[in-house]
């Protein structure tokens, strides 16, 4: 079959394989190589005339590519002479010689190919020794594929063969050319001949989620397609394993293992819906077997791992579903995605985003394509890598008498080597589970080796240290009153005290409680503001064996009178005019009671688990819960700790209101270790006052919530010069105001601090130096002193390293549960399954998502109910907020998701403090370059600041709602108004067949595919003269975003640009008439 100047279509592969061309062409991605080891004496001369041949009779090898009109077509030629570059290494040493023929291989494997003027291989004889060479072959996958590689290696043989003896060559001619390929299946495969397989695709993914894989680093806007391999062994007794188990469910190997693949990714990802790719031969008629070319088709496999199946009922379904999509294998995954329009999104391949492959020796013509023995090919396990990496991440899998070879191609943008490297042996440890244990729940198969999990049970988690455990709160205080009676404790506005003073008047105040009827175990409210009073009377509660009751009489009085009436305080202490609506509740008065004589502290009976304070957090019914922690619980806060270290010397500010377990640290810190106490001012002081009050106690151990810690980087760094340590935490802290904190305060170490209310102030922190990694999160560090931490996927099993889960905290710093709650505290205290039977020890659910680090350290993911679906898209909202925190301008940021779960309302709000509110604009910008579309919030909300909890933490409830200030994803219609703005909407128009198109119209939602966007390339790159790239539309891909980036480029004005571009709107708007009446009357004709 011929056309004008031999100009063919291309298949609907080749049309992909061009299209991600123009999206990176200087890339060698798709460069694909085989190597042919020659043991033998090779006549160069007739090895030329070999590859001649081969060019002659397979038309692909002389074929080019090119734009017509904006559409690709293939070119072939009338002929082409493909040089063999010859390089002889006798002259290296012998010992050299392979690393430097690799390192040949590798060079050539890196160089791309010009697909507009071939040719698109490029053969290379290596010359090892005088009997010993080695044949490298280098391609363009646009013209060749794994079982195009086999007839190359075939046909080079028998040719030579023929060739080197004088005779002719013994190979038929052939009946069909690729080309004739492409323009059959572009003629025949038609949406009316495809219809049914298209339908049952639609069925297979509807609804389907993308693979959330654990990444190391944040996925950049357009990938990189830079990669890495890494290559392993499975023994062939598990291999025989698994053929026993697919055997018997009549299944095959290749479906056994794609179903292995399938529950890795499930336990990697935490999710139950798997969409994985895998290339098909895609050679099911005869006359096409013998030809070189690009026919791999590329099969979408979907599981649906929900309800806990056994691997053998996984495999069932694995079976029916790979049956069903050999059967629909014939609709070219182009079309499918043409057809489907998935979400679109330049930094994700369409609808999968791992592939995987098993080489297996030929392969069926209806089964799975064999895994390219050239990419990376058997050379690739000695180190060498070609560097690219097409998707996420690619399992090859390779079957011989040695059992099976695993090969996992990554991309670098998103993986460190190590992660992948446990990934491989999380691989080898499920296969073996899998062959022994078939019928276990896939959930519960291991995936931890022995010395993986002693890492993550064990040796992570050795922080017992010696410290006095069953002491008690107030024992501890008189040690150190004991010790250095004359030293100051306490220092505020309202006096000065030292230990000696305090501990006689906590001691005269303990008496008195116990004259009241107060008795270990009881609780005694305390509502006083920050003062001397008020610690005082806190230590006197635990000296009396009572625990204190934080009451705040600021609090609405429906919630006061919710606490009181949970908690049954024996009695409220307070002061003249500071009771507040707590008066009500008849509380004692401070300045109003006799204490007695006898200053020596009365014999409580309390011990180490007597309780020291209950704290009432927030409930997520709106109830107040309180939380019930014990003289151990902070003994093991403050006492020979390994996070921070206080000493006599020195000076702790009591700023946290009470009532928040921030408090525990600064009054207890200092007061069981000798320090002084400085206590802030009542009320809620400036920053400057807070500053001056910093800098004048000559404060060295410091504690603030991220956000205060956040304003005083900002505008009062230098009053905090004497900090010793600085510990913040309560939410994430921004990346570039530590990183400044480390440059501009040497002497200060800053550590991020984390935990839970129910596990006592901190139960994790993160000591931060200077140069050390700290994005895209701070992370929250190792577990402190006599603490465990284990993060646990949604079976109870250990996360491996890398891999997202649920954080649970163990250890002495567990409080004892919800007052008067036990259904809500056996829900949250469990017990703890790694502990010894009948141990009495627990753990505390979080509801925090975390991963550990290779090197042990923690990263905070976000809360359990900060995830949100979005089209389709599982989005963390904390990764947002990370990248926006990113910007120079941000201070703080925030991210919300409006409207109803799955409603076509809900999308992603975005609040920034901002150093000028004028930024926003910046910041959408900055946003649109870093994440893909699909997490840039539809609405940017400026705030001069954030409203926040009592607790320091942001109040999302109070954030502004969406007042449409800003841009929205689905604003009402905006006509186009500069000239580029219409230009581009009318090359829109024309291209999409639409009637109006509007300013911010996405591409994609209106029907755009990767085709029609080669289109509007070609157009708009000759209308407006702007180097405008394939992944410029991708970023850009509303009329708006895009108009401002030509604008701001200031490259526009070509040769229909400028003063000519309204003719061109003009023109365009002619042409889109006479198509609109064309198709008017195509329609009316049918319909008569």
């Amino acid at each position: 079959m011929e056309t004008a100047a031999n100009l063919f279509p291309l298949s609907y592969s080749q049309a992909r394989l061009w299209f991600l061309h123009l999206l990176a062409p200087t890339s060698p991605f798709y460069n694909l190589q085989i190597d042919m080891p020659l043991q033998c004496a090779i006549d160069e001369a007739v090895w030329c005339r070999v590859i001649s041949e081969l060019v002659r009779r397979h038309e692909i090898l002389r074929t080019v590519f090119h734009a017509v009109d904006g559409e690709p077509v293939q070119q072939v030629l009338g002929a082409l002479t493909v040089p063999v570059a010859s390089v002889d290494l006798r002259d290296t040493p012998p010992g050299a010689r392979e690393e430097a023929a690799r390192r040949t291989a590798l060079e050539d494997a890196q160089r791309p190919f010009d697909l507009t003027r071939g040719p698109l291989l490029r053969p290379t004889l290596i010359r090892l020794a005088d009997d010993a060479w080695l044949f490298v072959l280098t391609m363009h996958h646009i013209v060749t594929d794994g079982w195009s590689m086999d007839i190359i290696t075939g046909e080079i043989a028998a040719l030579y063969d023929a060739f080197v003896q004088g005779e002719a060559s013994p190979l038929p001619e052939l009946p069909i050319q690729y080309a004739d390929f492409a323009a059959w299946q572009r003629q025949s495969q038609t949406l009316e001949v495809l219809g049914a397989q298209l339908g049952y695709w639609r069925e297979q993914l509807d609804g389907y989620q993308d693979l959330q894989l654990p990444t190391d680093f944040a996925r950049p806007s357009a990938p990189s397609y830079r990669g890495a391999f890494q290559c392993a062994t499975t023994a062939l007794p598990v291999v025989d394993g698994l053929r026993r188990i697919a055997q018997r469910e009549g299944a095959t190997l290749f479906m056994a293992l794609l179903a292995a693949f399938q529950v890795l990714m499930m336990r990697y990802c935490g999710q139950d819906d798997i969409v994985v790719g895998t290339p098909i031969a895609n050679r099911n008629r005869p006359e096409v077997e013998p030809l070189i070319g690009f026919f791999v088709n590329t099969l979408v496999m979907r599981a649906r791992l929900a309800g806990r199946p056994s691997f053998r009922e996984h495999l069932r379904q694995v079976r029916e579903t790979a049956l069903g999509a050999y059967a629909n294998q014939d609709l070219p995954f182009e079309k499918l995605v043409e057809n489907l329009q998935p979400q679109r999104d330049p930094s994700r391949n369409p609808l999968f985003q791992v592939m995987f492959v098993l080489q297996n020796g030929a392969a069926q013509r209806g089964g799975p394509a064999q895994a390219p023995s050239y990419q990376p090919g058997p050379a690739a396990c000695s180190g060498v890598s070609y560097g690219n990496a097409k998707f996420d991440l690619t399992l090859y899998l390779g079957e011989d008498n040695k059992g099976i070879s695993a090969i996992v191609e990554y991309s670098t943008d998103l993986f460190a080597d190590d992660t992948i490297t446990r990934l491989i042996g999380h691989w080898q440890t499920l296969l073996q589970s899998i062959a022994s244990s078939p019928d276990v729940p896939i959930t519960r198969l291991p995936l931890l080796s022995p010395r993986e999990r002693a890492l993550l049970l064990t040796d992570w988690n050795s922080t017992a240290t010696v410290y006095p455990r069953d002491a008690t709160l107030g024992q501890l205080f008189r040690q150190q009153a004991l010790a250095a009676p004359d030293a100051v404790a306490l220092n505020g506005e309202d006096g000065t005290l030292t230990y000696g003073e305090l501990a006689r008047r906590t001691a005269r105040l303990a008496r008195w409680l116990r004259q009241q009827g107060v008795q270990r175990g009881d609780v005694v409210g305390i509502c006083l503001p920050r003062g001397i009073d008020m610690v005082a009377t806190l230590v006197a509660i635990v000296e009396a064996g009572a625990a204190y009751l934080p009451l705040d009489p600021a609090c609405p009085p429906a919630r006061l009178d919710a606490m009181i009436g949970q908690a049954s305080p024996r009695l409220i202490v307070s002061r003249s005019g500071a009771a507040g609506a707590v008066g009500r509740h008849g509380p004692a008065l401070l300045d109003a009671i006799d204490l007695p004589a006898d200053d020596s502290a009365p014999d409580s009976g309390a011990d180490a688990d007597t309780l020291a304070y209950v704290l009432f957090t927030s409930g997520s019914t709106g109830q107040p819960k309180g939380v019930c922690v014990s003289h151990r619980n902070v003994v093991r806060l403050v006492r020979n700790s390994n996070y921070c270290t206080i000493a006599q010397g020195d000076v702790m500010l009591q700023f946290a209101p009470l009532q928040f377990d921030a408090s525990t640290f600064e009054i207890w810190g200092a007061l069981l270790n000798g320090a002084r106490l400085e206590i802030a001012p009542p009320g809620l002081p400036s920053l400057e006052e807070l500053g001056a009050c910093i800098e004048r106690a000559g404060v060295t151990i410091l504690w603030l919530t991220a956000s205060l810690f956040h304003q005083m980087v900002e505008a009062q760094l230098g009053s905090l010069w004497r900090v010793r340590q600085l510990l913040a935490g309560g939410d994430v802290l921004s990346p570039a105001l530590c990183r400044r904190v480390l440059d501009e305060l040497p002497g200060c170490v800053l550590i991020n601090g984390y935990g839970p209310t129910e596990t006592t102030t901190f139960a994790a922190c993160h000591r931060m130096e200077r140069g050390a990694a700290l994005e895209p999160r701070v992370p929250i560090g190792r577990a402190i002193a006599n603490t465990e931490l284990y993060v646990l996927d949604q079976e109870m099993q250990l996360a491996p390293a890398g891999v997202v889960g649920e954080l649970y905290i163990g250890g002495d710093g567990v409080a004892r549960g919800y007052l008067g709650d036990p259904e809500l505290t056996a829900q949250r205290f469990i017990p703890n399954p790694f502990a010894p039977p009948n141990s009495g020890q627990r753990l505390y659910r979080t509801g925090d998502q975390v991963r550990y680090r290779a090197d042990g350290a923690l990263e905070f993911i976000g809360r359990r109910d900060h995830q949100v679906k979005l089209r389709g898209f599982r989005i963390e909202l904390g990764d947002i907020e990370a990248v926006m925190r990113r910007h120079p301008l941000v201070r703080d940021a925030c991210v919300i998701a409006s409207g109803d779960s799955g409603g076509a309302d809900r999308r992603l709000l975005g609040y920034a403090v901002l150093e000028r509110a004028h930024d926003i604009h910046a910041l959408r910008r900055f946003l649109q370059q870093e994440l893909p579309e699909y997490m840039v919030p539809a609405t940017l909300i400026p705030l001069d600041a954030f409203p926040l909890t009592p607790s320091g933490k942001i109040d999302r409830k109070a954030l502004p709602p969406d007042q449409g200030g800003e841009w929205l994803a689905h604003a009402p219609f905006a006509e186009p108004q500069s000239e580029i703005e219409r230009l581009i909407a009318a090359v829109w128009r024309e291209v999409l067949a639409h009637e109006r198109v509007g300013l911010d119209d996405n591409f994609f939602d209106l029907g755009g595919h990767s085709l029609l966007l080669q289109q509007i390339h070609s157009r708009l790159a000759g209308l407006l003269g702007h180097s405008l790239s394939m992944v410029d539309l991708f970023r850009f891909p509303t009329v708006a975003a895009l108009a401002r980036h030509v604008e701001q480029s200031g490259e526009h004005g070509g040769e229909h640009g400028g003063a000519d571009m309204p003719d061109s709107i003009d023109l365009l708007d002619q042409r889109i008439a006479q198509q609109r009446s064309a198709r008017a009357e195509r329609r009316h004709r049918r319909s008569t």
